[in-house]
C-alpha cells in the first residue's frame, strides 16, 4: 500500500487557504489514484504526530503547508516540525518532502 502524509495546519490566513484544499481535493485525488492520504489536520499537525506517522513504512512522501524560514518548517500554531540540526531518522530519509511554505528549502534540507 502506498501512503502520503499530509500536514495541514489550520490556524491563520495562509493555512486557512491551503489546508482545506489538501484535506479535500488533494486527499480525494490521491484516493482516486490508489494512494492513501494520512491526514494530520489542525491541531494534529505538530512535530510529535508527524515524526510518529513517518514510522509507517508505507508512507513514501510528505506534503504539507505551514510556515517556515531558512531553517525551519512549522505546523499548527508555528509548532516546529523539522529544523536544521535535527537528527533525521531513517524514516525521514526514506520519504520525499514537499512542503508549501515561505522560504523552506533554503537551508532546511540538502
Amino acid at each position: 500500500m502506498v501512503k502520503l502524509l499530509i500536514i495541514a495546519p489550520y490556524y491563520e490566513i495562509a493555512t486557512n487557504l491551503w489546508s482545506p484544499f489538501l484535506k479535500g481535493w488533494v486527499s480525494k485525488e490521491l484516493q482516486r489514484r490508489k494512494i492513501t492520504p494520512v491526514l494530520l489536520w489542525g491541531d494534529d499537525a505538530v512535530r510529535e504526530k508527524v515524526w510518529n506517522a513517518l514510522k509507517d513504512s508505507d508512507i513514501y512522501g510528505v506534503l504539507g503547508v505551514g510556515h517556515g524560514n531558512e531553517t525551519t518548517f512549522t505546523g499548527q500554531n508555528y509548532n516546529v516540525i523539522v529544523k536544521v540540526g535535527d537528527q533525521l531518522t531513517e524514516d525521514w530519509k526514506r520519504v520525499l518532502f514537499g512542503p508549501v511554505s515561505c522560504l523552506v528549502g533554503q537551508r532546511l534540507l540538502p
